[in-house]
């Protein structure tokens, strides 16, 4: 039990990690791939992303 809520408060950091690096590739880059979309978006996105894969591991019955 506490081996999965460590490993899912690794991939909750590892997400945290990721968003902190897009948000500044974000402030230093005018327009990327991405279609100048805004730091709050791409915040939002992996917040989603991150929630998506919390259900989805309660819907499993991992946590």
């Amino acid at each position: 039990m506490s081996g999965n809520k460590l490993e899912t408060l690794y991939i909750l950091n590892l997400f945290a990690s990721l968003i902190l690096i897009m948000l500044k590739t974000a402030g230093k880059i005018q327009c990327s791939y991405l279609l100048c979309l805004s730091p709050t978006l791409l915040y939002v996105f992996f917040v989603g992303i991150v929630v998506v894969l919390i259900v989805v591991k309660i819907k499993k019955g991992d946590l």
